[in-house]
């Protein structure tokens, strides 16, 4: 197995409870809690354009690449010394496909609509804006309950998985 798979499994199984069902130990994992793990070894949900291209139709989270570019490196009559060097830098974006081009606004750009594309030509005498990966939008935030109006989750997860029948708590 892999190193990453390893990580993953040995978090997995320090997340583990035990809670007894008929008088028998059952070891469960919070689906929640396994998907955080998962997530946080698989690269946070970013999906790289190379392996996959981002729906259109749909507004998404993106890593936005800014490559380098000078300005006036196309021009004889400005000295070398005087072009002005903007370099290369990354930011996260929201991103949404209009008409066939992906469409931007980002902190960097005072939130002007841009441009962005997926594997673009490079030219080093133009500002280009790549996608290099992109996942969906995070949810949206809730407040969490208070601990008067959440019952505690073992209880809870007894309570989904007996349908109600019963079944007591081990304290492990």
């Amino acid at each position: 197995m892999s190193e990453k798979l390893e990580k993953i499994l040995g978090e997995i199984e320090e997340n583990k409870h035990i809670v007894e069902i008929f008088g028998r130990g059952v070891y469960f994992v919070p689906l929640e809690a396994t998907k955080q793990i998962i997530r946080k070894h698989m690269n946070d949900g970013w999906i790289p354009v190379e392996r996959e291209a981002p729906p259109t139709g749909k507004r998404l989270q993106a890593k936005i690449k800014h490559h380098e570019w000078i300005a006036d490196y196309d021009n004889d009559w400005v000295p070398e010394e005087e072009r002005t060097r903007h370099p290369e830098y990354t930011e996260i974006c929201e991103i949404v496909c209009v008409d066939g081009i992906w469409r931007y606004m980002c902190k960097e750009d005072g939130y002007e609509l841009s441009e962005a594309y997926i594997n673009p030509q490079k030219d080093i005498s133009v500002p280009i804006d790549e996608i290099i990966a992109w996942r969906p939008l995070p949810e949206p935030y809730q407040p969490e309950a208070t601990e008067a109006q959440r019952p505690e989750w073992k209880d809870r997860m007894l309570h989904a998985f007996l349908g109600g029948h019963g079944g007591k708590r081990l304290n492990v």
